[in-house]
């Protein structure tokens, strides 16, 4: 008994998934800054201005692969958390589901076969 089988398509399916990859990749990165740039927007919007170097300290930073929305000021821990004598006053925290939720929509719509 012969067994004969037709790999000839195999070669098109690996191009394929590589192109895919490569799609979704690009299509996640640009979601990724698109909604951390949004993110960053509505903690300045949202935090409480005294002297403007919290606001002026929210930025994204990132790598290929991830991005992290920061605000490095000295006072920014303590008005997101509160101190012993201050009551929080979340800019970051209070942003971050609705982030969250517009990143997960965005991925399900990535077709990278599309």
């Amino acid at each position: 008994m012969t067994v004969v089988a037709d790999m000839s398509q195999v070669s098109g399916l690996a191009d394929d998934l590589g192109r895919a990859a490569v799609k979704a990749k690009v299509a996640s990165s640009a979601h990724m800054t698109a909604i951390s740039a949004m993110l960053a927007a509505d903690a300045r919007r949202d935090v409480k201005v005294n002297t403007g170097e919290t606001k002026d300290s929210i930025r994204v930073k990132g790598g290929a692969n991830y991005r992290t929305v920061i605000a490095d000021s000295r006072a920014s821990f303590f008005l997101e958390f509160g101190t012993s004598d201050t009551a929080p006053q979340p800019f970051m925290w209070s942003n971050a589901p609705a982030a969250s939720e517009r990143l997960a929509k965005a991925f399900e719509g990535i077709d990278p076969f599309d």
